[in-house]
């Protein structure tokens, strides 16, 4: 069997993020003016999310290994969790945490399809730019549970493998608030998930990683900050 994946972010992905990080913590200080804007977030939402297509493969019988690079037609998926600032009375900028429930179907053009059911938790940072608009910064890992069925055609035999996934990433996101309850987001980012799958003698892991999207609708349960509550 393969080696555990290990949950860390390749350089050329982290150096950029940190960067990210940086102007969040810096940029209250740097634009004054734009603090009077308050960070409150308090929301149940829902995204909807464009994920990666890309993956490589490795497979493995027993007899014979064989590897090679691939694509999925599309992977779309749906994300529904909470998120929470830790932002104080008057603050502009805070951590957050939150949490997601996610399932994701890709199709493999007519001959398989994957399905994909996760846990992820996510923390980074938010900053309120002003009272309608939101930025923010979210790493995320997870992990979950998928199954791969492919029937037969020419490239393979018909299979149906399941197992394991481990999904870490990191996005930017933007809230717009529409009313005192409501706001639409958008955000973009990397994901990887990296699966350890099996079935009918054959092991398999398979490893996703590249551009993801989402459009989001968020319900705020509150609008007071943490000491207020």
């Amino acid at each position: 069997m393969p080696a555990p994946v290990p949950f860390c972010l390749p350089r050329h992905v982290a150096r950029p993020l940190l960067t990210c990080l940086g102007v969040f913590l810096v940029a209250p200080a740097l634009i004054p003016e734009l603090a009077a804007a308050e960070l409150v977030v308090r929301n149940l939402y829902a995204d909807l999310e464009l994920l990666p297509a890309d993956f490589d493969y490795e497979l493995d019988d027993g007899v014979l290994t064989r590897s090679g690079s691939d694509s999925f037609d599309q992977v779309i998926g749906l994300a529904v969790g909470a998120r929470y600032s830790f932002a104080s009375t008057g603050d502009s900028h805070g951590f957050l945490i939150g949490g997601q429930v996610t399932v994701a179907q890709g199709t493999y053009g007519s001959v398989g399809h994957l399905t994909d059911y996760g846990l992820r938790v996510e923390g980074g940072y938010g900053y309120a730019i002003s009272d309608s608009w939101m930025l923010n910064l979210l790493l995320r890992g997870g992990y979950g549970w998928a199954t791969f069925d492919m029937t037969d055609n020419v490239n393979f035999s018909a299979v149906s493998l399941s197992g394991s996934g481990i999904t870490y990433g990191a996005a930017v996101g933007l809230d717009y608030v529409v009313s005192d309850n409501w706001q639409i987001s958008v955000s973009g980012g990397w994901q990887t998930t990296s699966y350890d799958l099996s079935g009918a003698g054959v092991d398999a892991t398979v490893d996703r990683a590249g551009f993801c999207a989402s459009l989001g609708f968020l319900y705020r349960l509150s609008n007071q900050p943490s000491p207020l509550e």
